[in-house]
């Protein structure tokens, strides 16, 4: 395939060893290799992958992994769907997904979904050549929510929510539609910026950025089942003019939300990452810690939890780097030197790779503008037993 390099384990192992005196601790070993990305970054309307830091691009079932990528390279801007079989080649389905923005990937009942643009391209599998053989099914809707469905299917047009009534925790209607949801509101205008959901078998909860004389507010809300989203958090971040929500992501184990925030004052002067964790159970909130590594520069491009071991990591795009820091000792490893400003993405839990599978697949992505058109992006694959065995 063009534009496809795999790394060989000499290459990786020059890497690490020429950036590991970046890290701490240590680093990490990994499968890595070059995959297909957006050409442009902005084209047509359309911004490339790496801008929208809450999407879901990929999912794993199995051996079988799929990835949607952003195909700007033309004013008929669509999704290219791959599909990787091990460590077979990635290989594209015939069909694109006529998605004019970077599009979410589900697997929902053993069925994968390509959601944005209101319409959802499901494609069913049993094995990489019976996806690759499959049309797939096309389901659309006229409301006129956001075009940026969030990871559990949500929508969200400053203010307005609107839901996939088949995805969520709580029912609605028929399942096949897009149902208004009531709206969510703030004193400090977190309407302007709705940023990334999450949910599990409880909650429907959404994290929310707004902007309010000089001082960023973000909000974490739930569902109540019927037409209104309560505020659990609201909690002010001062010194910043830009924020972004980088992901919402649900402990099981313990009935908490873990919020990791990306802020900056559009300088080099005040780059900073927070942490913070709401406790469902006791209704607490832990406040915003930053997220440092010790050395490096706070530059961060973006942040996703994993979980491995029952043990929390936080993987974070930072200076050109991809690192991974655990939550209980603060210790962080280097997993790669991959490309300039790295976004760093991976599947839900609840709606894409089950936590109970072997590997944790990462999509490493330029959010370089000045990089394209010759930026690199990077598919990295983890074992979750090494993870499991970090401290």
């Amino acid at each position: 395939m063009k534009n496809r390099l795999l790394l060989s384990i000499a290459v990786l192992s020059a890497i690490f060893t020429a950036s590991c005196n970046k890290a701490p601790t240590g680093y990490i070993e990994s499968h890595a290799e070059e995959i297909p990305g957006s050409v442009n970054w902005f084209s047509s309307g359309a911004y490339c992958n790496a801008v929208h830091l809450n999407r879901r691009y990929i999912a794993r079932s199995g051996n079988l992994v799929f990835m949607a990528v952003l195909n700007n390279s033309t004013s008929a801007v669509v999704n290219d769907i791959y599909v990787k079989d091990g460590d077979a080649a990635w290989v594209k389905h015939p069909v694109s997904a006529a998605i004019t923005y970077a599009a979410n990937v589900y697997i929902l009942g053993g069925v994968l979904h390509i959601v944005g643009n209101q319409s959802d391209y499901s494609y069913a599998f049993t094995s990489a050549a019976d996806f690759l053989a499959n049309t797939p099914s096309i389901l659309t809707t006229t409301n006129t929510g956001s075009q940026f469905p969030d990871t559990t299917a949500v929508h969200i047009n400053y203010g307005s929510v609107y839901r996939y009534s088949a995805w969520g925790p709580v029912d609605v209607s028929d399942g096949t539609t897009w149902s208004y949801s009531g709206s969510i509101t703030s004193t400090h205008n977190a309407t302007d910026r709705a940023i990334i959901c999450g949910s599990n078998t409880l909650h429907m909860a959404l994290l929310a950025q707004g902007f309010d004389a000089g001082v960023n507010y973000f909000n974490l809300y739930f569902y109540d089942g019927v037409t209104a989203w309560n505020t659990a958090v609201q909690e002010p971040i001062a010194q910043s003019t830009f924020g972004t929500c980088s992901g919402l992501y649900y402990d099981t184990d313990k009935n908490q939300y873990h919020m990791l925030i990306n802020c900056s004052d559009m300088s080099t002067s005040w780059d900073k990452s927070f942490h913070g964790v709401y406790d469902v159970s006791t209704a607490s909130f832990s406040g915003f810690q930053p997220v440092t590594i010790p050395g490096i520069n706070n530059e961060t491009s973006s942040m996703v939890m994993i979980k491995a071991g029952g043990k929390l990591f936080i993987a974070i795009g930072l200076a050109g780097n991809v690192y991974l820091q655990s939550l209980s000792s603060g210790k962080s490893y280097l997993i790669g030197d991959f490309c300039d400003m790295p976004s760093v993405f991976t599947a839900d839990p609840s709606t894409g790779t089950s936590e109970t599978e072997s590997y944790v697949d990462l999509l490493i992505l330029s959010n370089s503008g000045g990089s394209f058109p010759n930026v690199k992006n990077y598919y990295v694959r983890l074992d979750r037993a090494q993870l499991a065995a970090l401290d």
